[in-house]
């Protein structure tokens, strides 16, 4: 049996409110399997931010418009589904997290989604010491998050949401505002999560070069639509990847064009370090 979807996303338009019926989606269809890592790409405008925020059910529920088709998630309807009870399902952390700590330390902080859902007392504790422990938050899990640095800001939301034990977590816009150093530590945290917890992951991001490694897919978007979707090694041979106006690492447009050429055939190499050691072999 094949396996099923944990999301589907079929035949969805949808146009906020008052822009004048003009579609920000546009006939969407996509569906992402359990224990992916996808990353979504495309240039300013095209719909990526609007797309992820149909998982956990702000769309239709915050932001208001007009919605059609259906999203299925771990096959739960999103458009009949509170947003308390996807936070369940589809954990989101966003572009600047320092929107949303709101508490004193970073233990309660992580505690607080857990608390305002019920959850016993005692699976609270240990699902805050379990995500303490995979992320290594030791050291700041009694600071607050406004003396934190970005990247351990970040780590604090990844936390928080994580501590609702979510089969999906999605990160919008991740590196925005981090520096270097914090977004390549990022790619590692996110491999950590992917590793431990099996989770499906989604990355909504137009600096590809940082993820491309545990990407397992690729969804390119343009004018409101999925115009690409496949396995990550599908799509950096894809012509069409290379036109949709998004960064594409240096070195994968160097082995795409050697591809062209007839010069090298083997796998596209995904880091920088890895295509120099290609490069020099062909030399």
């Amino acid at each position: 049996m094949a396996e099923r979807p944990i999301i589907e996303i079929n035949d969805v338009t949808f146009a906020y409110q008052n822009t004048n019926d003009q579609p920000v989606l546009n006939g969407v269809n996509v569906h992402f399997f359990p224990g992916t890592v996808s990353i979504i790409c495309g240039p300013t405008g095209s719909g990526k931010t609007t797309l992820v925020r149909l998982l956990n059910g702000l769309i239709p529920h915050f932001y208001e418009g007009v919605m059609k088709g259906n999203i299925i998630v771990d096959g739960i309807n999103t458009k009949d589904t509170s947003t308390a009870k996807l936070a369940q399902v589809v954990g989101m952390v966003f572009q600047n997290p320092e929107n949303q700590l709101v508490s004193s330390s970073c233990e309660r902080e992580i505690a607080f989604g857990p608390e305002n859902l019920g959850i016993p007392r005692s699976e609270i504790c240990e699902r805050v010491e379990s995500v303490i422990q995979l992320l290594g938050l030791h050291e700041i899990r009694d600071s607050s998050p406004n003396e934190l640095s970005g990247g351990q800001k970040q780590k604090v939301a990844i936390a928080a949401a994580l501590a609702l034990k979510p089969r999906v977590l999605v990160f919008d816009e991740p590196t925005s505002n981090l520096d270097p150093e914090s977004i390549s530590k990022l790619g590692g945290i996110i491999e950590t999560i992917k590793t431990q917890l099996n989770s499906t992951i989604i990355i909504v991001e137009h600096r590809l070069e940082p993820f491309l490694n545990i990407a397992t897919h690729i969804a390119c978007m343009k004018d409101g639509t999925v115009i690409l979707y496949d396995t990550t090694e599908n799509v950096v041979r894809n012509n069409a990847f290379y036109q949709i106006g998004v960064q594409v690492p240096v070195v994968l447009k160097i082995f795409h064009q050697l591809h062209y050429e007839g010069v090298y055939s083997g796998p596209f190499p995904l880091g920088t370090d890895k295509g120099l050691s290609i490069l020099r072999e062909l030399m």
